[in-house]
């Protein structure tokens, strides 16, 4: 099974681009767990997109967040164009400054901004994750956004 799961590992590196892979977590929720847990403490603040405008609902307040104690903000989106606000969401991440933001969502129709944003974030040390569990196929195939490559910014990138 080590092999497996390194051969596994080093699939997921060439596919993705990325430097690290570990394939254990078992789901998107899983994955959200494991960078809140390693990556805040309670009272932190975490930015990201609100159920109502497509988020993970188990990522908000009544989830994760409230189970590790953090202040949910949520990312300024807009609804017609169905992404994130990229001038009002630099600037509410330079106001509240979070602890983490994390990039994904149930309902993702266009890439988010992550290398606009991210480098935002890093700016305050903000922790940056992105959860591209339900765009998988489309980022491996490469008909979606790249979270990985090229970024200067600090970025965490995790999917299940």
């Amino acid at each position: 099974m080590d092999e497996v799961e390194q051969f596994g590992e080093e699939l997921a590196k060439d596919v993705f681009g990325a430097k690290t892979a570990d394939l254990r977590p078992l789901s998107g929720h899983v994955a959200d767990m494991i960078f809140v847990a390693c990556f805040s403490k309670p009272g932190d603040v975490l930015m990201c997109v609100a159920p109502e405008d497509g988020g993970y609902p188990r990522l908000w307040h009544e989830g994760l967040a409230g189970l590790f104690g953090l202040r949910t903000v949520p990312l300024p989106f807009l609804k017609d164009n169905m992404t994130i606000d990229v001038r009002k969401a630099e600037e509410a991440i330079m106001r509240v400054k979070p602890k983490l933001v994390i990039f994904g969502a149930s309902l993702i129709t266009f890439p988010h901004p992550v290398k606009e944003l991210a480098s935002i974030a890093n700016e305050i040390d903000a922790c940056v994750g992105f959860d591209g569990s339900h765009v998988l196929g489309l980022i491996a195939g490469k008909h979606f956004q790249d979270p990985v490559a090229r970024r200067r910014a600090r970025l965490v990138w995790f999917y299940a």
